[in-house]
């Protein structure tokens, strides 16, 4: 450029160019000096870009971008992506605000945006960014998923919400479970009982809120937890005299516990509440100077024995026996049979013990005598002869016809086992009276002789006056006495003798049981005290 002036200003030039140029003189015509140069200028920005970029108000679609304007800008491009995108594959916008809400977003995600003034068509600032930014979750976990109170087929869970939620998806299995292939259920408060679950097993369990349809949070999880083994039963059973239970025969009132073995190792402990009740045999002696006599509402005309049964709400029936005596002179001889264990009422008395005892009735009508009991006191001993193949019934005592209580419900005088275990055998007589009870612990040899393992046991003196001596045969792991009732009155454990002198001088008057204990099993015996 030919200028006549200096200084000249150049118009036309680029913003933000460097630019060099060259002056020389020109004094004449076709005569100018060398050229001077280059000098260098830059010329400025004419778009200066935005600063100071932000974004505020996220949610989990929008977020409210702003940024300082560089200059006289009248709009800004907007570019934005996926945190780390490369600037020109993002999504761009033209926009003539600031700030300005970018929507249509996706929750749980980090953006990164770039802005770029547009000061006139076909003149825009540089790019400023990228900035970033994260949106939130539109529904949040639930938090502090908790069980408690399991047991071996339940569970309680419990979380707390993480906002606006409506309703809850639990998710739960065996442990070590992967999402998606558990049990689902959908519940509407964020406590809840899980049933049906199996005893001594492990769970996961995951929870996710829904806060909308087609709107729900992450799953929150796994919480693990074991269910516990089943609990045991309990069954309370009332018989009358004794009870078989899992092949053991009990005669006293009592808890008892067994355990079921179970394969999972959930062994179930079941706890038998056993009452035994006694039958009462109940003698009564009478005698009358008329010739008939009035019991229980019905007449008796002559002397004899007498039965009556008395009914019991606990099912086990008492009898009454009479023994009637019609007295027509004035002396009489009155005899009686009872059982051992068992007292009789004559006269003022009772007795227990065989013998002749006199006594002096006196009569309202006149008819005084003199009238003796003839005592006889039956003692009955039971035990089983294993020198056949069969078990047998030996009976010492007694008057026949007898009747036979073998443990596995057989009422004849022998039995023929079937498997080893422990048998045991009590008869009456046509009295009413009660034998002992016979043990005998059954065990199959290939010789197909039957091995006798009974204990022999022997009190004495028995009947006695609270002291007497227990000798066994085998040495003695246990003994506890109880009344006819099922009351224990004396226990001794840990012993390993073969007898032992007890002093019970402080009980009542009565029958009593004794019980046994060694390796061959329990042997009963009753003793009276007197």
């Amino acid at each position: 450029v030919t200028v006549a002036s200096n200084p000249y200003t150049l118009t036309g030039l680029t913003g933000t160019t460097n630019y060099d140029y060259y002056v020389k003189a020109i004094c004449a015509a076709g005569d100018s000096s060398f050229w001077t140069g280059p000098f260098t200028f830059n010329t400025l920005i004419s778009c200066p870009k935005p600063t100071n970029l932000s974004a505020s108000n996220t949610t989990a679609s929008s977020s409210d971008l702003s940024w300082t304007a560089g200059g006289t800008e009248i709009a800004w491009d907007i570019q934005y992506g996926a945190s780390g995108f490369i600037p020109g594959n993002g999504t761009t916008l033209t926009v003539a605000s600031n700030p300005y809400t970018l929507t249509g977003l996706t929750g749980t995600t980090t953006y990164d945006y770039y802005v770029k003034a547009i000061c006139a068509a076909g003149d825009s600032s540089f790019w400023t960014g990228p900035f970033s930014f994260t949106t939130f979750i539109s529904c949040p976990q639930p938090s502090a998923l908790n069980a408690s109170n399991t047991t071996a087929s339940s569970s309680d869970l419990s979380w707390t919400a993480g906002g606006t939620e409506i309703a809850w998806d639990i998710q739960y299995g065996a442990s070590g479970f992967i999402p998606g292939n558990g049990t689902t259920v959908t519940v509407a408060s964020n406590s809840y009982t899980l049933n049906g679950l199996s005893a001594l097993s492990s769970y996961d369990v995951f929870v996710k809120g829904i806060c909308a349809a087609g709107d729900s949070s992450f799953w929150t999880g796994p919480i693990s937890f074991i269910t516990s083994c089943a609990p045991g039963s309990l069954q309370t059973i009332s018989r009358c005299d004794s009870y078989l239970w899992n092949g053991n025969t009990y005669d006293s009132t009592g808890i008892y516990i067994d355990s079921l073995i179970a394969a999972n190792g959930c062994d179930s402990v079941v706890t038998l509440n056993l009452t035994i009740n006694n039958s009462l045999v109940i003698q009564d002696v009478e005698i009358s100077c008329d010739s008939v006599f009035i019991w229980n509402g019905n007449p008796l005309y002559s002397s004899g024995l007498y039965l009556d049964t008395l009914q019991a709400v606990n099912s086990c029936d008492s009898v009454v026996k009479l023994s009637l005596t019609l007295n027509y002179t004035p002396s009489s001889l009155t005899s009686q049979i009872i059982c051992e264990g068992d007292s009789i009422k004559f006269g003022s008395g009772n007795y227990s013990i065989a013998g002749l005892y006199p006594d002096t009735l006196q009569s309202g009508i006149g008819c005084d005598s003199i009238s003796t009991l003839d005592l006889t006191v039956t003692d009955i001993t039971v035990s089983i002869d294993t020198s056949q193949l069969n078990l047998v019934a030996n009976i010492s005592g007694g008057t026949g016809p007898f009747n036979y209580f073998w443990s596995n419900g057989t009422t004849s005088n022998s039995i023929t086992p079937i498997s080893n275990g422990l048998y045991s055998l009590f008869i009456n007589d046509a009295n009413g009276c009660v034998s002992n009870t016979a043990t005998y612990n059954f065990i199959f040899n290939t010789t197909g002789v039957i091995s006798n393992i009974k204990d022999i046991l022997n009190i004495y003196p028995n009947p006695n006056n609270g002291q007497f001596i227990i000798a066994n045969s085998e040495p003695i792991n246990e003994i506890f006495i109880t009344d006819l009732q099922g009351k224990s009155v004396y226990t001794n454990k840990n012993l390993n003798v073969n007898s032992l002198d007890i002093k019970l001088h402080n009980l009542e008057k009565g029958m009593y049981l004794v019980n046994i204990l060694t390796n061959n099993g329990m042997n009963i015996k009753t003793v009276v005290i007197h």
